[in-house]
């Protein structure tokens, strides 16, 4: 926490020489003596590191040079300089012992002190009110905090940026940097804590770096890639920091092969505090990173070492002990050992509202575990009385948005459920879904990695997801279905938006460089959404702003200039309301209910028209609150103008098989078609009978609820999931031997949203063109390429095939004129 010992030296070797310090020259010889007493006096206690000595002597000292000399006497400003000397050490031990709220106490005074004889910009004031705003974290007052960090942000870059020369002793940007990092995570902002920890990883490239210092950026950045599941740049960012700890803590066992046991010996070298806490975050690091590859035996033995070593080093009621007694517990809970989990909880919840406060997140942390505990042994009176406790207090204290308070809710949901309360699951799941949906929102946008971005994406809603699919079964009411029918368009609309957009982004610089300020966009709304909160219009009004400019991104870039001031714009807003609400308080979250696309949809689809969705999710059961095995389930949603149909279709299992088969029936077809043989039309009868079998019982599987309404219908419009994008729909066949493309005009969608963006849309079209098996730089299409796309698509494809004359250099030239 506390980075900057370095500074503390200097002072400290400043007040060395104050006695003979010019100023002593003005006060007379008994006020000399009488300051220069206290002052050798505190010396000394510096020396012996008795601090609880040292504050009452600075204060005197202090008190007595305000008493006798004019206020703007140097020997005033000489006392104050010891006096936050003192102030600080108490800051720092009263952190290091985990007494918070007397830590707190002691910051406020030395950055009082401080500010009050220096200028806003000297590196003492800078240090003070570093820790000052370090132990509003701690308390979890993120607004105080974020405030105070991006002010000594702002003053420690104006003295000097990271990679170039910085004026002496002045604040590196390194640690405002991973502070803030570290405060966006803990709200679950990952975008804007990556943003962070990029720019600290440039500031430790600075010749001022400790190892220490490089060895915290490692941790900070570990755990954001964690939470990413980005497990690969976790572990390999982990193993850097665990390098750099064995080398500080045992510089003369660094050239040797370290083996488990060696841990011992140079963890036990680890004497300095900042060490032990770095030391600490990496083994806890190492063990998160084990869960995430469901290995709980290598978690428990990483949590069980950065145990010991904090109960050693900090004593064992020290805070960072009782998480990872907290975390301990968590893990035997994942283990099935709930009866030891509560147990050790029970005895954990009195140390943790003295270390922490009732209301603190890591307390809630320990609550929420709990409950999960009752809950998962079938006590669900407990579980109640507890789950209400955390989401109450984490939305008070952390904000709906946070995903602390999502995970809470989500619980608690699956809770009310368990005990038949459809009604107050419904209730639940409709208060929490538009912040899990701005979240994942958020997520997507200001994420860069790819792989990642997905994660977060499907993580949230399928989770959100699943849970409510699970509920709909023969006693779900009509207003549960319809709830769940539309969180199924709403969801898939949303990801289909976000994946088009950040495609289309993608194409030019000048779009990109747009995308990358809607990104800072949603960084800011979502960060003052979480510092405030909002009424309803607020944030409609501002989703409004960011939904034109993604528009934008749509657009010719000769506008670019037109939409990049409007941007600007937009958020210069942003932080003007920021600014006014800062002291404003506002609880709870009131965004507006997202708007339901049933009705829309239905009002666009013609007489003889209908829509099949389907969306895989995995089931939970409501009666233990855990996943019902591995296997995805199938939902399937029929509209038409006026009805709507909601069912669970056959298992994943019977849907992947029937699938498989058509696949290999179509593939046997096109080998027997190539061979020579006299055999050739038996064989080629024979894969077409198993393609029509397999592909008949694939329409059964996706179709054959819905087959009475289907009988009336011309147009159908089907919107996959998953593994279901690659299956030939015009392919399948009802029993009576049909090909579904004869029977209706079939139209793929990504997304319902897709009918609504289509204006005046009341029948499909009568036309298409299909490519496939095309050479375009030859002058017809290749003969095999021809056979081998006829036939197993039966139905599918028209009789004749134009041949392209032209070359693919001309496709491409035409195709980049109309992008």
């Amino acid at each position: 926490m506390f980075a900057l010992y370095r500074n503390l030296l200097i002072c400290g070797i400043f007040v060395y020489t104050i006695l003979c310090h010019p100023a002593l020259a003005e006060m007379s010889a008994f006020e000399k003596l009488s300051w220069s007493a206290l002052m050798a006096q505190a010396i000394y206690q510096i020396k012996q590191q008795d601090y609880d000595k040292l504050l009452p002597l600075a204060e005197q000292t202090y008190q007595q040079a305000k008493d006798k000399l004019p206020p703007d006497h140097a020997s005033i400003h000489v006392s104050a300089k010891l006096l936050w000397i003192a102030l600080t050490l108490k800051t720092v031990q009263a952190n290091q012992r985990g007494t918070y709220t007397q830590a707190l106490a002691f910051a406020k005074r030395s950055y009082a002190i401080a500010a009050s004889h220096l200028d806003e910009k000297h590196t003492i004031v800078v240090t003070a009110l570093n820790n000052l705003a370090s132990l509003y974290g701690t308390l979890g007052d993120y607004s105080k905090t974020e405030e105070m960090y991006l002010k000594i942000l702002a003053i420690s870059q104006s003295l000097g940026h990271c990679g170039k020369k910085a004026k002496a002793g002045s604040f590196n940007p390194l640690f405002a940097h991973l502070n803030l990092a570290a405060l966006y995570s803990n709200q679950g902002h990952y975008g804007g804590a990556e943003n962070q920890l990029d720019k600290a990883y440039v500031c430790s490239q600075r010749s001022d770096v400790t190892p220490g210092q490089r060895w915290q950026v490692l941790n900070r950045r570990a755990s954001l890639y964690r939470y990413q599941r980005h497990i690969s740049a976790a572990k390999e960012n982990y193993e850097q920091a665990l390098a750099i700890m064995r080398t500080v803590s045992a510089p003369d066992y660094q050239s040797k092969n370290l083996v488990e046991q060696d841990e011992k010996i140079w963890l036990g070298k680890i004497s300095t505090n900042n060490f032990v806490f770095n030391a600490i975050e990496t083994l806890r690091g190492l063990g998160a990173a084990a869960t995430d590859e469901d290995d709980n035996q290598r978690t428990e033995v990483y949590l069980q070492r950065a145990l010991a070593l904090s109960e050693q080093k900090l004593g064992a009621t020290h805070p960072y002990s009782l998480q990872l007694q907290i975390e301990l517990a968590a893990l035997a809970s994942r283990q099935g050992n709930f009866e030891a989990s509560q147990k050790h909880l029970q005895k954990l919840l009195p140390q943790l509202r003295e270390a922490f406060g009732e209301h603190h997140p890591w307390t809630l942390h320990a609550l929420h575990i709990l409950a999960s505990a009752y809950y998962h042994s079938y006590d669900y009176q407990a579980a109640d009385e507890y789950y209400r406790q955390v989401t109450t207090e984490r939305e008070k204290r952390l904000g709906l948005f946070h995903p602390d308070s999502l995970k809470s809710f989500l619980e608690y949901a699956q809770l009310q459920m368990a005990q038949g309360r459809q009604q107050a699951f419904l209730r639940l799941l409709k208060k929490i879904e538009p912040a899990l949906h701005f979240h994942a929102q958020d997520q997507y946008f200001t994420t860069r990695h790819e792989k990642v971005r997905q994660a977060l994406f499907n993580r949230l809603a399928l989770s959100f997801q699943s849970i409510l699919f699970s509920a709909v079964d023969s006693r779900a009411s009509p207003a549960l279905r319809r709830y769940a029918a539309d969180v199924m368009l709403r969801w898939k609309a949303q990801q289909e938006r976000q994946e088009a957009l950040l495609w289309q982004a993608a194409q030019t610089p000048a779009k990109a460089k747009l995308l990358t300020k809607l990104q800072q966009s949603y960084t800011e709304l979502a960060l003052l959404y979480q510092q405030h909160g909002a009424d309803s219009k607020f944030f409609i009004d501002r989703a409004a702003a960011a939904e034109n400019l993604e528009l934008n991104l749509r657009q010719d870039d000769i506008h670019y200039r037109k939409y990049q001031t409007q941007l600007n714009n937009y958020k210069q807003r942003i932080a003007k309301l920021s600014q006014s609400l800062a002291s404003q308080q506002h609880n709870g979250y009131d965004f507006s209910p997202l708007a339901e696309q049933i009705q829309a949809i239905q009002n666009q689809l013609g007489s003889t028209a209908a829509l099949v969705a389907f969306r895989a999710y995995r089931p939970i059961d409501f009666t233990s609150g855990q996943w019902a095995g591995e296997k995805l389930h199938w939902l399937a949603l029929l509209l038409t103008k006026k009805e709507m149909q909601l069912v669970k279709l056959k298992s994943d299992t019977t849907i992947r098989n029937s699938f498989s088969g058509l696949a290999e029936a179509q593939n046997c077809w096109q080998e027997a078609w190539q061979a020579d043989k006299e055999t050739k039309e038996a064989e080629l009868n024979h894969c077409m009978k198993n393609a029509d079998r397999f592909a008949s019982k694939l329409y059964q599987a996706l179709f054959a609820p819905f087959a009475v309404t289907l009988g009336n219908i011309d147009t159908l419009y089907l919107i996959p999931d998953g593994f279901l994008h690659q299956i030939p729909f015009s392919r399948l066949c009802p029993a009576d031997g049909d090909y579904l493309i004869e029977r209706h005009t079939l139209i793929q969608l990504a997304a319902g949203q897709d009918l609504l963006n289509t204006s005046n849309r009341t029948h499909a079209p009568q036309k298409i063109i299909a490519i496939g098996g095309v050479n375009f730089s030859e002058a017809s299409p290749l003969a095999d390429s021809m056979s081998a796309l006829e036939n197993p698509s039966h139905g599918t494809f028209p009789e004749q095939w134009d041949s392209l004359t032209h070359s693919l250099e001309e496709v491409t030239t035409c195709m980049a004129a109309c992008a």
